[in-house]
Parts: C-alpha cells; sequence; structure tokens
C-alpha cells in the first residue's frame, strides 16, 4: 500500500469521534448500496457501542494523504474478532483484502485473540487460509404464520449449508494430517 501512498491504522471505536464515524459509516452503507441493499445499522450504532462498550470495536482505517480513503469495521469480544463492515471512497487494487484480512490477522495475533471470524460469503477466503465454518443466529418472530413459513424454510435450506461446506472444505487451501477434519479448529 506504500506504493499506493496509502497508510493503513487501527483505531480503537471509542477514540473516534462522531464527525469520523459519520465518513467510516458512509463508506460502509456505500458497498450495502451498491449491491442493492440498504445498511441495517447506522453510524450512531458503532459510536454507541464503542462508547458503551469499549474494546468491542475496532477499524483499519486506510488513508491517503491524511485524508479517509477507506474502512473496515470490526467487532472484538470473547477471544475472537469479528469482520466485517467495509466500505471505500475509491477501489484500490487489493486494499480491500488489505484492510479486512491480512492486517487483520496480524492484529489477531498480535493481541492473542483464539479465532478471526472474516465475516459472511466469499469462496475468494479459502485461497486466503480462512475454512467455511458454519454459525448460529437466534431470532424471534412474532407473526406465527411468518414463523412457520421462516421455519420451513431453515429446514430445507439445512441440508443445501452442509453440503456446500463439504465442498468448500474439499477445496480447502490448508494442508492436513490424517487425523483433522476439514473445518476443526
Amino acid at each position: 500500500m506504500i506504493e499506493a501512498g496509502i497508510t493503513l491504522r487501527s483505531l480503537r471505536g471509542e477514540d473516534i469521534e462522531p464527525g469520523l464515524w459519520r465518513i467510516l459509516f458512509a463508506f460502509s452503507e456505500r458497498t450495502f448500496l451498491r449491491h442493492g441493499n440498504g445498511h441495517y445499522l447506522n453510524a450512531g450504532f458503532f459510536a454507541d457501542v464503542s462508547r458503551r462498550m469499549p474494546g468491542t470495536v475496532v477499524v483499519k482505517l486506510a488513508e491517503r494523504a491524511g485524508a479517509p480513503l477507506a474502512a473496515a469495521i470490526f467487532m472484538q469480544g470473547g477471544g475472537t474478532l469479528y469482520g466485517r463492515y467495509w466500505g471505500a471512497v475509491e477501489p484500490v487494487d487489493c486494499l480491500h483484502f488489505e484492510c479486512c484480512y491480512y492486517q487483520m490477522i496480524e492484529f489477531a495475533i498480535e493481541r492473542g485473540l483464539a479465532v478471526f471470524e472474516g465475516g459472511a460469503q466469499g469462496e475468494h477466503k479459502l485461497a486466503r487460509g480462512f475454512e467455511p465454518v458454519t454459525t448460529f443466529s437466534s431470532h424471534w418472530l412474532s407473526h406465527p404464520v411468518f414463523n412457520e413459513a421462516v421455519q420451513r424454510y431453515l429446514e430445507r435450506e439445512h441440508g443445501g449449508i452442509e453440503a456446500y461446506v463439504d465442498e468448500l472444505n474439499e477445496r480447502s487451501a490448508l494442508r492436513r494430517d490424517s487425523t483433522s477434519r476439514p473445518g476443526e479448529r
């Protein structure tokens, strides 16, 4: 990134001023909109979590000539670094991977974090040493008919997700010994 005139630095969420949060959030929001989605959070969310739970939010900020160019926003807790909300003013070759993965792998190792969860989706992560890991979430849906429809969908989807994870694990870039299974940590 040096040859492109870009500097990278890590920021603690609680040290970020509201004006910078608006800029960083706008980067992430731009990414959501480019993919046809509205952002489900807002700049105030990150600032509020940072203030109420110091040490939880981490930002990797890319700057050119001192001006914010791109950012990746992460959450940290329980020995895990969770990624990421990404956005940039302009596309720069390899900047996304540098901010979202390489720099943050180093960040996690330096801090002795046991796990770096690189975020959802992306077969491109296999080549970077990430393996697919199933995650879980809990939701309560108050409308009974909607809840039943979602439950039926999830039951149908479950087998497909397992097959997809198995397929990705077969293509893993990581070498295994005869006793380890794909996806084991």
